[in-house]
Parts: C-alpha cells; structure tokens; sequence
C-alpha cells in the first residue's frame, strides 16, 4: 500500500522489466487513463446504440405483426356474424313463417 502511494506522489514512475526500464510521468499515466476511459465510452455507447436499434426493429416487426393478426380477427369476426345472420334468418323462416327449403322432390314435381 504504501508503495502505491509513495509512487502516485512521485513526478515519475519507473517501471523495469530485466534491463529495460520505463519512465512514466504522471501526466501520461493520467492521459492515458482518460484516454482508456474515453475509448471505453465510446465503445459503450456504440454496443447500446446497436442494442437499441435491434430492440427498435423487433418492436416494429412484432407491431406489424399484430396489425396483420388484428386484420384476420376483424375478417373471421365478420365471417362470423354473417353466419349467425343466415342462421338466425332461417330459423326465423322456419319457425314464424313456417317456411321449408325446397326438397328435390318438390323441385322435380313442378317442372
């Protein structure tokens, strides 16, 4: 611990490696730490960027497919009360007019 201090209190830092060694100021110890952080950022706000425009897309694909589901069931709503409308016309033909459907027979004996 007291070392780390000891070298951030220092102008210069020298680092070695065998017989190489390194000065580092702090100046570029600092530069280069923000310029980690700034590269950092940016590849953070593309990643989301990315992210976002995905999420954008399935939100539109799914929007239109619930347009188009909405479309069929509005279709097979119609469908459907037609049905019930000539059901309940034949039922009322039947039952308060006492019509029938015309039988083959029937059909045959007038011609």
């Amino acid at each position: 611990m007291n070392t780390i201090v000891k070298t951030l209190t220092q102008e210069t830092m020298i680092l070695t490696w065998g017989v190489r060694a390194l000065v580092i100021s702090k100046t570029m110890l600092y530069t280069s730490f923000l310029i980690t952080s700034i590269l950092l950022s940016a590849f953070g706000v593309i990643f989301i960027k990315e992210k976002t425009r995905g999420l954008i897309s399935e939100v539109e694909r799914l929007q239109h497919f619930q347009q188009v589901q909405e479309i069929k069931h509005n279709q097979l709503l119609l469908e459907e009360n037609t049905l019930l409308a000539q059901k309940r016309l034949k039922t009322t033909a039947e039952t308060q007019l006492h019509m029938q459907m015309p039988t083959v027979i029937h059909t045959l004996n007038n011609k």
